[in-house]
């Protein structure tokens, strides 16, 4: 199965990522340009790899064939982070 994640460089990702690759799955990683490959690095020649800001949505559908979609990405407010940054991470962006 061709399974898109987010996320997938986080604790709960990473995770997931390491069980559906070794179950044979495909996964198909969306992650921001600020993100540590350091909990993926043995699988990163198992996935591919889009950066949000070098890429759009529609081009990452129109190269795979999604079957499933996991969303893993959040902001977890540690550090200095914007109140405003975590609600829309929880609610989604107010325009």
């Amino acid at each position: 199965m061709n399974i898109l994640i987010t996320g997938a460089t986080g604790f709960l990702g990473s995770n997931l990522l390491a069980r559906l690759t070794t179950a044979g799955h495909k996964a198909i990683i969306l992650v921001r340009s600020s993100s540590s490959f350091k909990r993926i690095e043995p699988l990163l020649d198992k996935v591919s790899i889009h950066v949000i800001r070098d890429t759009t949505i529609d081009d990452i559908f129109l190269s795979n064939k999604i079957e499933c979609i996991i969303h893993c990405a959040t902001n977890y407010g540690r550090g200095e982070v914007n109140l405003s940054d975590l609600l829309d991470a929880v609610i989604g962006k107010q325009e």
